[in-house]
């Protein structure tokens, strides 16, 4: 049922972007004055596309269990009785997508080609409101502190990236710019045929 809601949320997102971006095209347009007849240049498209910035096309929903253990080393030995550790729920968002400022916009004979920088994640965060804390075990000699919990978070995000690109977060974020770029072109003008292309 979660997945499937997911799966809304997206179609959503997307639909909702595709209206945006659209309508920003259009609005582009009329501002530099160019109609469906009108010859573009490389310039003109890469203005198009900088104005959008930074363009994020896949989102990556999480809920994770998380256990940290930490205890005091000597000499790579570890101390007994010194071990701390926490238990926590949390979740988070990663989002991925494109700096448009970095394509390269190539016009030639009626085709604009767009060959899009590597594609990154733009935002990797976890809601602190839906953090909770289990099962804590402090130590009078090792005791828990914020670092910690930064440092796990941390090592979290990196877990859940991974993830995230191993279940399709990049070849989703190309699709969707691909279908999001063509449309914001085409409503500067409809008479060239475009091609998008991954670095």
């Amino acid at each position: 049922m979660k997945k499937f809601v997911r799966n809304i949320k997206s179609i959503v997102i997307t639909v909702i972007l595709v209206a945006v971006i659209f309508f920003a095209g259009v609005m582009y347009a009329k501002t530099h004055h160019r109609g469906n007849g009108t010859k573009v240049s490389d310039t003109t498209v890469k203005n198009a596309l900088v104005s959008i910035s930074e363009l994020a096309t896949s989102d990556y929903h999480y809920t994770k269990v998380g256990k940290f253990t930490n205890s005091l080393k000597l000499n790579g030995w570890t101390i007994p009785f010194t071990e701390k550790s926490f238990l926590l729920t949390y979740e988070g968002d990663i989002k991925a997508g494109y700096d448009l400022s970095d394509a390269k916009v190539s016009v030639s004979n009626k085709r604009i080609t767009v060959t899009l920088p590597e594609v990154k994640v733009l935002e990797n965060t976890i809601s602190e409101k839906s953090i909770k804390v289990y099962d804590e075990k402090n130590n009078i000699f090792n005791s828990i502190s914020v670092s910690d919990y930064k440092a796990f978070a941390l090592k979290e995000k990196g877990k859940a990236k991974k993830e995230a690109i191993q279940n399709g977060l990049y070849q989703r974020a190309y699709k969707q710019a691909s279908l999001l770029i063509t449309t914001h072109i085409q409503a500067l003008n409809n008479n060239y045929k475009v091609t998008i292309k991954q670095a």
